[in-house]
């Protein structure tokens, strides 16, 4: 019998967005796709200004590398989702898990799982950005045709990510070292762009399409697209249940020596010794931190490659000096994913049967945090600061990531609290999130450039001291306020 996928592709898009709802609220929902609009409209306004001070060439790359990452990003929802969902609701309520009930073929849903996708975000995110960019750019007086080339290179550009996320997570599937291996063979052309040694038009066809205007190149890049996704759908194993008895059972032998390793923090509250152990031995058997590491790892990767190809593109009255101090501030606001990930290790409901409140459940992912987030962002800072010579600024950077890290992960535990998975997807509280964090980075932006400027040493230690004084107290009210907000919320 032919599956009707017509019917399909329509119920995934209408679960897509039904998802998206327990997620958020309508409001949130709605507000995203405004708040895209909104910005587009302001960066069309500003085109001109940007491209005469950066060069339209390096705005046109910046815009579809990040495209590009932004579809990396999303589409790797599609399956560690999936693994998350299951836990939380069990396998039978997922479409990804339509092949072990029905006359469908696990490749032939993840092929339609991937045009959902596609033809979700192109509604929600890429058309709100285009529609934008139009309107900005037709009441600055630019040419639309400029702004139209670069949107359909720009689209191909973001299906390429996508695609890309799902090859990497087919190949997670086999085997986790070989996905981290064609990982990082795919790093290597952007590696190479990034370095001067090649140019990224060679391996983006979509970029090329927008420098000559020549149609080839946009089917090179679709065709690209449709090629790595026949790739994902090829590799992928015929059942997707995930690996067994491979995880090292921990409990109840790892139990004690944890539990008597975290007793000092019963002054704290009685119960966390014993929800911290429990937490800990969770996350090392689901192997969440693996995922941790890579989300982490991820994102510092690009930044980084980033900030080489635009201090290396720009010309130096337009370039800034990332030191090692700005990058210990912009790690410690990156760490805050690190918590959204201990937020997805399993179901808390059954805490409901248990003398346990809410409240301290989140302040033990808190404080379960803070154990996690040390080791790859330290590594980070140490290479950053070794690359630049600047191991000087490394004891202040440190300072400055530890505070950062804590504050903002402290404020979104109060924010969110168990459910940071799905309140951060909604716009209001995610707005508060933009403000209460970009406050520190500012401050830790003048502060580096100050010091690239020739601030003396001892002042700017002085003022970062100051800084992280104030971070700390508000800090310390956050975490009261954890108490307040979700000492008498249920479990769900």
């Amino acid at each position: 019998m032919t599956a009707p996928w017509g019917a399909l592709f329509h119920l995934m898009l209408k679960e897509e967005w039904r998802l998206n709802l327990a997620f958020a609220s309508r409001r949130g929902l709605l507000m995203f796709p405004l708040f895209i609009f909104g910005g587009a409209v302001a960066t069309g306004l500003s085109l001109d200004s940007l491209s005469s001070d950066v060069g339209l060439s390096t705005l046109v790359t910046a815009a579809h590398l990040s495209l590009l990452t932004y579809g990396l990003f999303i589409g790797s929802f599609t399956f560690f989702g999936r693994e998350i969902m299951e836990r939380l609701f069990g396998k039978t309520t997922l479409l990804l898990g339509l092949p072990a009930t029905q006359p469908l073929s696990n490749r032939s849903v993840l092929l339609l799982f991937f045009w959902k996708d596609v033809a979700y975000y192109f509604i929600t995110t890429f058309g709100p950005l285009v529609a934008g960019l139009f309107v900005g750019s037709s009441l600055a007086g630019i040419p639309l045709d400029s702004v139209a080339y670069f949107s359909v290179g720009a689209g191909a550009s973001f299906a390429t990510g996508l695609a890309l996320s799902y090859l990497l997570a087919a190949i997670y599937l086999h085997r986790v070292w070989l996905a981290t291996l064609v990982g990082a063979i795919l790093l290597v052309p952007l590696l190479l762009g990034f370095g001067g040694l090649a140019e990224l038009e060679w391996f983006l066809p979509s970029l090329t399409y927008h420098a000559t205007h020549d149609w080839p190149y946009l089917l090179a890049a679709w065709g690209l697209v449709l090629l790595v996704v026949a790739l994902a759908t090829a590799v992928l194993p015929e059942r997707l249940e995930g690996q067994t008895g491979r995880a090292p059972q921990t409990h109840p032998a790892g139990y004690a020596p944890l539990l008597s390793r975290f007793g000092p923090l019963a002054r704290l509250d009685g119960r966390i010794p014993n929800l911290l152990a429990k937490e800990w031995l969770d996350v090392m058997r689901s192997r969440t931190h693996y995922r941790m590491i890579f989300s982490l790892a991820f994102p510092l990767l690009i930044i980084t490659g980033l900030d080489w190809f635009l201090t290396h593109s720009l010309p130096p009255e337009a370039t800034f000096d990332f030191n090692t101090l700005f990058y210990g501030g912009l790690v410690g606001f990156f760490t805050v994913m690190l918590y959204s990930w201990l937020n997805k290790v399993d179901s808390t409901s059954f805490y409901s049967t248990l003398p346990v409140s809410v409240a301290q459940v989140v302040k033990t992912k808190v404080l379960l945090f803070l154990f996690l987030s040390t080791a790859i962002p330290l590594l980070f800072l140490a290479i950053i600061a070794t690359a630049t010579d600047e191991l000087h600024l490394m004891p202040l950077a440190l300072l400055l990531l530890i505070v950062v890290s804590f504050y903002t992960v402290s404020y979104t535990a109060e924010a969110t609290g168990l459910r940071t998975n799905t309140y951060l997807f909604d716009t209001m509280v995610l707005l508060r999130f933009n403000i209460i964090s970009t406050i520190p980075l500012i401050c830790v932006v003048i502060l580096s450039d100050l010091l690239s400027q020739g601030w003396p040493l001892v002042r700017v230690t002085g003022a970062v001291l100051f800084l992280c004084l104030l971070l700390l107290m508000a800090t310390a009210w956050f975490w009261s306020r954890i108490e307040v907000k979700w000492g008498k919320e249920e479990f769900l």
